[in-house]
Formats: C-alpha cells, sequence, structure tokens
C-alpha cells in the first residue's frame, strides 16, 4: 500500500511471474523496500513498445470490506480485493501476454518492454527513475494498463496539488481581538480560490478543468485562538493551461488578501505536478490499439480521455513518445470498498496486450 510504498515483494513477485526463457528481468531497489521491475522481451528492429503498469494501491480505507481486501477472491464471474480496478488486473494482463509470448517463443515484431513502477499512487517516483535512468531508451510509445473499461484512451487531465497554510497567533478564547485567527484567514483565502478562474473551452475527450478543496485543519481547543491551518487543493488542467500561471493566479490573491488583512499570511507548497497529456487520435499506436480492441469485441466507441492522471504524465514530456491508455478495470471502482474487476475483461485484455505486441505497428 502507497504510503508507504512496500513495493519490493510485488516487483519480485513479477519477477517470478517472467522468469521463463527468453525474457530479461531486472529488479531496481531504490529505496527501503521500493522497487521497480524492467522486463524485456526481444524482438525485430525498430522502436520498443513499452507495457507500463504500478505496482502500488491505496490502502483498503476505513469502510469496511464484505470480502477481504486481499484475498483475491473470484466469485460471481469477478476478481475482488484492493487494486482488482485500479491497476493490478492491467499489470497482471500485461505480465501474461509477455510470459505468454515468450513460452511459444513468438518473437514480437519489435522488443517489448514491461515497466512495472513503484509510487504511482503518491509521486510516480517509480516512473521517474526509469526517466533518469534512461531504462526505458529506444521505446517508440508506451500502453498504460489503468482502467478504461477496455476502451482505448488517448491522454488525461493535469493535476496540480497544493497544500495551503496560514498563520496568525494565539490567544484566549475569550479575547480574540488579541490574537490573529489563521482558521479564519484561510477561510477568506478559499473563499477566493472558489472565484478563482480557471476556465477553458470544453474539451471533447477531457471535459472541463475542476478545482476542490479537499481537507483542512486547524485549531487545537475550543477556547484557543488557532495560528495554524492548513488545507489541500486538487486542481485537475486541460492540455494548453499552464500551471506555473495558476499558482501565480493563486500567489496575486494571497498577495490582495495580505494587503486587505491586517497581519494575514500564507505560504503554498505543491504537492504534485503532472501534466495534461494528449496523444493525437491519428497517431498509429492509438489506430493500432482501436482496431485491436475491435478484434477483441470490446467497446466500439473511443478514443476517450481520463480525468485522473496516469504516468503518462511523466513518460510523455520526457520523451515526447505517444501513450494510450488501456486496461480491464473500472475507473469508477477504483479506491472503493469492495473493489472488483471483470474475469472476461481481464481475459481479454491479456488478448489486447498479446495482439498489440503483435502488430509491426
Amino acid at each position: 500500500m502507497n504510503p508507504p510504498g512496500d513495493e519490493a515483494p510485488v516487483a519480485e513477485a513479477v519477477a517470478r511471474a517472467l522468469a521463463t526463457d527468453g525474457v530479461h528481468v531486472e529488479v531496481d531497489r531504490f529505496a527501503l523496500n521500493r522497487a521497480n521491475t524492467v522486463a524485456r522481451l526481444p524482438g525485430g528492429g525498430g522502436p520498443a513498445l513499452v507495457f507500463s503498469g504500478h505496482l502500488d494501491t491505496v490502502a483498503p480505507g476505513e469502510v469496511p470490506w464484505e470480502r477481504d481486501p486481499f484475498g483475491g477472491e473470484v466469485a460471481g464471474g469477478r476478481i475482488w480485493g484492493r487494486g482488482a480496478s485500479d491497476m493490478k488486473s492491467g499489470l497482471a494482463a500485461m505480465v501474461m501476454a509477455i510470459r505468454t509470448l515468450a513460452r511459444a517463443r513468438v518473437a514480437p515484431p519489435r522488443d517489448v518492454i514491461l515497466a512495472a513502477t513503484a509510487g504511482e499512487e503518491v509521486d510516480c517516483c517509480g516512473a521517474a527513475r526509469l526517466v533518469e535512468q534512461r531504462a526505458l531508451d529506444g521505446a517508440g510509445g508506451f500502453i498504460i494498463g489503468e482502467p478504461t473499461g477496455g476502451v482505448v484512451g488517448t491522454g488525461h487531465r493535469g493535476a496540480l496539488w497544493i497544500e495551503l497554510m496560514t498563520t496568525g497567533r494565539t490567544a484566549h478564547g475569550s479575547m480574540p481581538a488579541q490574537g490573529v485567527n489563521a482558521v479564519m484567514h484561510m477561510h477568506a483565502l478559499i473563499v477566493r480560490l472558489a472565484r478563482l478562474d480557471i476556465t477553458q473551452p470544453l474539451d471533447p475527450l477531457l471535459g472541463l478543468p475542476t478545482l476542490a478543496v479537499t481537507s483542512i485543519q486547524g485549531g487545537l481547543k475550543v477556547n484557543i485562538i488557532p495560528d495554524r491551518c492548513t488545507a489541500t487543493v486538487d486542481i485537475r488542467t486541460l492540455p494548453g493551461q499552464s500551471h506555473a500561471a495558476i499558482l501565480a493566479q493563486i500567489g496575486s490573491e494571497i498577495d490582495r488578501l495580505g494587503a486587505e488583512m491586517p497581519e494575514f499570511n500564507a505560504e503554498v507548497t505543491v504537492l504534485t505536478n503532472r501534466p495534461p497529456v494528449m496523444t493525437d487520435p491519428a497517431h498509429p499506436l492509438v489506430q493500432a490499439a482501436m482496431s485491436t480492441a475491435a478484434a477483441e469485441g470490446r467497446p466500439a466507441r473511443g478514443p476517450v480521455g481520463l480525468p485522473y492522471f496516469t504516468e503518462a504524465s511523466v513518460y510523455v514530456p520526457a520523451t515526447g513518445l505517444p501513450a494510450v491508455l488501456y486496461g480491464p478495470g473500472e475507473a469508477a471502482l477504483a479506491h472503493q470498498p469492495d473493489e472488483w474487476v471483470d474475469r472476461d475483461a481481464y481475459l481479454a485484455a491479456i488478448r489486447f496486450y498479446i495482439r498489440l505486441a503483435l502488430r509491426g505497428a
């Protein structure tokens, strides 16, 4: 689970599953119990096709599950468990596709690489490490197994997560004028953020940008004026929007409040900064994925855009390569109690990845 991560045992399990003739596998341990697994199935010449999936999951949560979140139970045509939809089914299907090709001694027209990464649920540290190590040099495109319901995706919105902190001065609750109330100052800042103009024209695949205040914490006791308050904000963006410009807008609002309110003080910390990405639907990799999905009898609609970010936000800006999003899971089940994936959709994803690996495009 992430945090804290602890992906190393899963990385080793993926390596064991791919330990067969013809597949070169490496496990890269880079921090305490953190690891990536990279496997390569040799093929013909030309740029390699990278299958990418993350090893970590979120915690089961506080709401009780009806089924064991770590049981991997198969019942009712579904596979149940934390990560079944997001996105261990996609990762497992990629592992099985490469293993099947290797054991059948079928050489694809180009190398196929599996990048099983740490840390996607928090900071994409595993994908960033692969880029820094140049471990994926020679790649020609990425297939990312996030939950798309068996529909081909070509991009996703960006994510700018920030923490706001206002500071003040404590005083007795009966004498509020003797202090500076950090909670009230945070309230004023949140009101300004709610009016922040981040509007963009409706994107046909990604919709509209969003801004949501997702947590707020402040105060010690009912009779103490709070001297510190923090809040987190989740901002989702579209291609063409500048995260730096949005941060500058927030900074301007803080400056205005500082001029309007005595002793107002606020700081902004960027927690996550992932740009939006989009691959041209006419790109040969997208078209190959679309026709491969159609051959599996999967939904003909698409391509689609995704509201959540993926490791494409690390790979695409760093490499300039196309990325396709395709997995058997359903996004609506991600991070939910009693998460599951349809067993037939999982098996169809294995066939999809095999077919795509064997295509020349």
